[in-house]
């Protein structure tokens, strides 16, 4: 049957085929490996828990495009807008759950008939979670959207509401930060004083702010930044062929296709067998067919992805040296660190944005952007993550900064490598052309005559501390048992079927910790848990706090090992 919704899909833009119901019980496991091959498999399609967690509905991504008559727009003139001039904007908050940002604002656009650059917001959200954010139309009747919400239009995993009229348009980077709640489930006992230590010490001290691994993408045989670095070094064969390199875990009429490519680099052949679903892979085999110059041929894609491929190299050399910096000089500022500094000569102060941001109580919810006047256009996009600043707004520092101890580790920038920014005076500084000549580029000459390839680059914190966290360790009985109420949960009136208990004071205490954990699952003791309530700045991320916390690595292939 999902091949048949599948092909469906595949044959006719506008979708047929009726959705497809599959039963799989109340397994949350089951259901998850279920969900996990369905998006592997068929690109296509998508999937989200139905009939009160017993089954999943599967749905062509195409067939909400019906959900409404064609050519009824949403969007009138302006003469008769009921917003009047200056509030041309309907801003309204999506709750989604198991969704991609992206994948729902698409599906808004189908079933309202509009273009989805009529939607905007400051930031995506992670698709495996629950998520709270503020989204934009431009010129769509509040009506409409209170439509979708009643019929629920996009299924039972996205919810809208609270439309308003605005006069501003929500831009991306306006926003201070996100709000998580995250539950780690089935901690050792023996290892909650550890988790607990480890959670006070990340509160007061912060983590080294990485780039997360979802950054890099999920194909080890070619990541985003080695497409990044071949762009640099105006490898345009070889960008393509990362591009449309093989991976594991694919649909596997995409993955036909693919090893067509890799095997005999016949584009016209690879193109006949690409499903038309794969849009980035098929602009770049049209282009080889057609017979242009390869650097024309990757201009075929979405400049938004192009930029991706060239930020994720960036983002990688930052981590390297990073992580160079905090093994050789340790957690404590160092002369020739950068800091940025004001017209005084003071760090600008970051706590009024992470006080804005703090409180929400949705998880990854969007933190209003705090006002802090003047310091808020010197600060660039966000407090942790990148900062895009003027030369005069840095210095580095000298031995009487640190004899007098006037800036600490969180003050301490690293820039991201380009044409515009200041490196380290220090050995710091040395480490870019290092970590960049393995790959044949040099950090001081970033211009290229493809002007988008001439990365004028920016700058990001080494250290960040987490805005309000705060943890509780938790006991519960059932591996699957819902240990937090989420924005959903309060909106579907669902509240969870039991409700965890604080775990035992003792259970944290660091002798309770060294004795024999009394708690065996197998032998039906009680389970551990530690939730974690916190706010990082806009572009940090939770996985590299979690990553900290747990002393365990955060890759894809690692965690299903750990799980299995």
């Amino acid at each position: 049957a999902l091949e048949a919704l599948a092909a469906d899909t595949a044959d006719n833009p506008r979708g047929t085929a009726p959705p497809v119901l599959l039963a799989v019980g109340g397994d949350k496991t089951a259901r998850t490996a279920v969900h996990r091959a369905i998006r592997a498999l068929f690109p296509a399609l998508d999937s989200e828990t139905a009939e009160g967690g017993l089954g999943i509905r599967v749905v062509s991504k195409v067939n909400a495009r019906r959900a409404e008559p064609p050519g009824k727009r949403g969007r009138i003139d302006h003469g008769a807008w009921p917003g009047g001039a200056d509030h041309k904007y309907v801003h309204f908050v999506l709750v989604k759950e198991n969704r991609d940002t992206m994948d729902v604002i698409e599906n808004l656009a189908r079933v309202l008939n509009c273009k989805p650059s009529v939607f905007s917001y400051a930031g995506v959200k992670d698709r495996r979670a629950v998520t709270v954010q503020r989204l934009c139309a431009y010129k769509l009747l509040p009506d409409r959207l209170a439509g979708i919400e009643q019929r629920g239009t996009l299924g039972a995993g996205v919810r809208l509401g609270d439309m308003r009229f605005a006069s501003k348009q929500i831009k991306t980077g306006e926003l201070a930060g996100n709000r998580f709640t995250v539950v780690l489930r089935a901690v050792p006992a023996a290892e909650l004083a550890l988790v607990d230590a480890a959670a006070r010490s990340i509160g007061a001290a912060g983590f080294v702010n990485f780039y997360g691994l979802q950054r890099f993408g999920n194909n080890p045989a070619a990541p985003t930044h080695h497409i990044g670095r071949a762009l640099l070094r105006r490898q345009w064969r070889e960008a393509i062929d990362l591009i449309l390199a093989p991976r594991g875990g694919e649909n596997a009429q995409v993955h036909v296709a693919r090893t067509a490519y890799a095997k005999s680099r016949a584009p016209a052949e690879c193109l006949r067998l690409m499903p038309p679903f794969m849009g980035r892979e098929r602009a770049l085999l049209d282009g080889l067919v057609a017979g242009g110059d390869l650097l024309g041929t990757i201009a075929r894609i979405h400049r938004g992805l192009r930029m991706l491929y060239l930020h994720a190299y960036q983002s990688y050399v930052w981590n390297c040296v990073a992580s160079e910096r905090i093994r050789c000089f340790g957690s404590q500022p160092i002369v020739g660190d950068l800091v940025q500094t004001s017209a005084t000569g003071k760090t600008l102060d970051d706590a009024a944005a992470m006080a804005g941001a703090a409180g929400q109580p949705a998880e990854g919810a969007d933190a209003p952007p705090a006002d802090k006047g003047e310091a808020a256009d010197e600060a660039g996009e966000g407090a942790g993550g990148e900062l895009h600043l003027p030369k005069l707004a840095l210095r580095a520092l000298t031995q009487a900064d640190v004899d007098a101890r006037t800036f600490a580790i969180t003050d301490v920038l690293l820039p991201l490598p380009g044409t515009d920014v200041l490196y380290p005076a220090n050995e710091v500084g040395a480490l870019y052309a290092e970590v960049m000549a393995v790959d044949g580029l040099d950090p001081h000459d970033m211009d290229r005559k493809v002007r988008e390839h001439s990365l004028a680059g920016g700058y990001r914190k080494l250290v960040v501390c987490p805005g309000e966290m705060s943890h509780a360790l938790l006991s519960y009985t059932h591996p699957d048992q819902q240990l937090t109420v989420t924005d959903m949960d309060l909106l579907r009136e669902r509240p969870p079927s039991a409700t965890a208990a604080p775990a035992a004071a003792a259970a944290a205490d660091s002798e309770a910790a060294a004795a024999p954990a009394a708690a065996d699952p197998a032998a039906g003791g009680p389970l551990h848990a530690v939730s974690l309530d916190f706010t990082l700045p806009a572009g940090c991320y939770a996985t590299m706090l979690l990553r900290e916390l747990c002393k365990r690595s955060t890759e894809v292939d690692k965690q299903i090992a750990m799980m299995s």
